[in-house]
């Protein structure tokens, strides 16, 4: 058995509209908390190519994989799939996108915005068993395109031969249908500081600058793994907080 700490962190992107939340005011907490947390594996979400430049040079125990959603490396935000380039090996890594052709840019089912799911094969050197991590965010507007894309993800993940683990920013509350698709194929770690669904559990929070609340991060995986604990993360340090959301992380067994 081997046992992994993954986690999802939507990063909030790198935007002037933020003011004294912006990037540059966070990102050297943000890379901090990574190294604290010391993950084997996080998929991070909004991630522009600043602030990937910034995770790089901050985070060299870790490597990355992935392309941004507009396919160029200078526009376009990123899910990147951040690993400990000392524990595994990358066997292969795809990005596709979430529409009805997944080769090239495109949206589909009345997205707002280019979304894409990036997909990476690992080996874990010590064992060498292999684990297949997906990312993704959903779209934020369109139901028809979350649902859509719960169904490609499911479609892939009947194809993988390995344990899987799939995380991401899916726009959806607990009860929405996107993530009563994906259950059909993936167990979904609910976390061990919630004994049950609570209508005032969330994970975007907005800085706390509006009322809004809403649980929409999640980490999923196959019966490849044994969910040891899930856990969302409520860091703040005297009102600063990392991102608009929290992150989720899990220790897992292969």
């Amino acid at each position: 058995m081997v046992e992994l700490k993954v986690a999802t962190f939507n990063i909030r992107c790198d935007t002037p509209d933020d003011h004294e939340k912006q990037w540059k005011y966070r990102a050297q907490q943000v890379i901090e908390f990574i190294k604290h947390k010391g993950w084997d594996i996080v998929g991070l979400q909004e991630v522009t190519p600043p602030q990937l430049k910034d995770l790089v040079a901050g985070l060299p125990e870790y490597s990355f994989c992935g392309i941004s959603r507009e396919n160029s490396p200078e526009h376009g935000e990123y899910n990147p799939i951040f690993y400990k380039k000392s524990r595994f090996e990358l066997l292969e890594t795809k990005t596709m996108w979430l529409a009805e052709v997944e080769s090239q840019p495109n949206k589909s089912w009345d997205a707002s915005y280019l979304r894409i799911m990036t997909t990476a094969n690992f080996k874990e050197k010590k064992s060498q068993k292999e684990l297949m991590f997906i990312n993704s965010h959903f779209d934020h507007e369109s139901l028809l395109a979350r649902s859509k894309s719960a169904e490609k993800i499911v479609d892939k993940v009947q194809h993988f031969d390995c344990p899987v683990v799939f995380v991401g920013d899916l726009n959806a509350e607990p009860k929405e249908e996107t993530i009563t698709i994906l259950q059909k194929e993936l167990s979904l770690l609910w976390p061990d500081n919630l004994s049950d669904f609570k209508e005032d559990y969330f994970t975007f929070h907005d800085y706390f600058q509006s009322s809004e609340r809403e649980a929409i991060d999640y980490i999923f995986v196959n019966q490849g793994i044994q969910p040891l604990l899930t856990k969302v993360l409520t860091w703040s340090s005297n009102d600063f907080q990392l991102s608009d959301h929290f992150p989720i992380q899990a220790i897992i067994m292969l």
